[in-house]
């Protein structure tokens, strides 16, 4: 995960136990980390620092080194993000209405865009940002480990990449989501839907497994689709018959196949023994009838 920071920093506070009072005993449970840049210059630009969804902020609360007394809005302006894991990623004391207009609740967000500006509203004593992160039961996890490190949440997403297709289960209305899990907005509904092909796979809430769409309209949950058995059987492959070339084909001479070819559906226009050739006003190369697969 990256650093939630655009530049070096250092932690002014740690996460676990701390002496707030400072009479000498740690009587306080810090759940994040609070950090501050190293060079102590301002402004600071706060970055999320994985793709998620906004699941609540604030924006109004006046810049202010308010201390420990302060009893309302405490963790003054902030912005928490839902992962496709369900971690929450949560960012307080943010400098006021420094929040972007896009930055709002429900709306999709990636990795490295700016959510604010680093500041000391609510109980804060100076220019910092607290930084927490908690899992998907709301417990709170040291963030300490993920920052500046190539190390993912537990569970988190890992896209596959794949070539199927699948359809919509009978009875069933699917959702397409902008991301893998249930926390992503939806981006319109199917029900009977035709053949979809899947191009990535991935972990996420809601579903054992989420599938990327093709045609780039985003997410399914694969649980309420049955993928569909190509059937390839040469018998079956007849003149006017709309078919796929296979990944990894050859064409009937053993020349290379443009990565476009596997994305696209042909009609054949005749068949000579096992040689199709398929829509001969554009594609004018004869492919063997087993590297190919009926839509």
């Amino acid at each position: 995960m990256i650093s939630p920071l655009n530049k070096p920093y250092r932690p002014s506070s740690p996460y676990g136990w701390r002496d707030l009072s400072g009479n000498g005993v740690k009587d306080d449970f810090h759940n994040g980390i609070d950090m501050v840049p190293q060079d102590g210059k301002h402004p600071t630009n706060i970055l999320a620092v994985a793709d998620g969804t906004i699941t609540d902020m604030r924006n109004n609360v006046p810049d202010s080194h308010t201390g420990l007394g302060v009893k309302d809005k405490v963790t003054g302006n902030y912005v928490n993000i839902r992962t496709a894991t369900g971690h929450t990623i949560i960012y307080r004391h943010l400098r006021h209405n420094s929040i972007p207009s896009t930055i709002k609740i429900g709306s999709p967000v990636k990795a490295g865009v700016i959510i604010g500006i680093m500041g000391t509203t609510g109980q804060s004593t100076g220019i910092h940002l607290h930084y927490e992160i908690r899992d998907r039961n709301n417990q709170s996890i040291n963030p300490a480990p993920y920052i500046d490190n190539d190390v993912r949440l537990p569970g988190a997403t890992i896209e596959t990449p794949v070539h199927y297709d699948v359809r919509v289960n009978a009875g069933a209305t699917l959702n397409i989501r902008g991301g893998p899990g249930t926390n992503n907005p939806i981006v319109t509904a199917l029900n009977n839907s035709p053949t979809l092909t899947i191009i990535e796979e991935a972990s996420g809430t809601g579903a054992k497994l989420w599938g990327k769409l093709q045609d780039g309209r985003g997410w399914v949950a694969l649980d309420f689709t049955t993928r569909v058995t190509p059937q390839t059987a040469v018998s079956l492959i007849k003149a006017t018959s709309r078919v796929r070339v296979k990944r990894g084909a050859k064409t009937y001479t053993g020349g290379n196949i443009a990565a476009f070819v596997y994305d696209r559906t042909y009609t054949v226009d005749f068949l000579t023994g096992n040689r199709a050739v398929l829509d001969s006003k554009g594609l004018n190369t004869p492919f063997n009838v087993n590297d190919l697969e009926l839509v």
